[in-house]
């Protein structure tokens, strides 16, 4: 199993933003709705997209490090960071804020700066 620490996944969130582009965003013709809600505009980014691959930045990163991202459930990045052995509160942390600036339709060079200012502002903590 992969374990997931500080280092290797900035080096992978950055390769993703290298290989996608610094102004890449989200297609919105990628988004998916929720399953069992009853709001048709609520969409979601997955991390695999048939046809794709590897969709959102998060799962471009953990295709990175060798992670079968065509078998994740779709949750939050720290869920499933958390599952995948990282226990680095900062790193939770920036992963959670860089999906969330890519779902709300950032660059995802915007989204890479928050997460590595994130990182900055919480020195390396483990979970309990």
């Amino acid at each position: 199993m992969t374990t997931i620490t500080r280092e290797s996944f900035s080096e992978a969130i950055e390769a993703a933003v290298a290989e996608r582009g610094p102004d890449f965003i989200y297609p919105l013709e990628w988004k998916e709705e929720f399953p069992g809600n009853d709001d048709p505009t609520a969409l979601r980014c997955v991390y695999f997209k048939e046809g794709v691959g590897p969709a959102c930045i998060i799962g471009v990163a953990l295709d990175k490090l060798g992670v079968d991202v065509e078998k994740i459930v779709n949750s939050d990045a720290s869920t499933i960071l958390s599952a995948l052995g990282a226990t680095d509160l900062g790193l939770l942390r920036a992963a959670d804020l860089a999906q969330n600036q890519q779902d709300l339709g950032r660059p995802w060079v915007d989204a890479l700066a928050d997460y590595q200012e994130t990182l900055e502002r919480y020195p390396r903590a483990d979970a309990d």
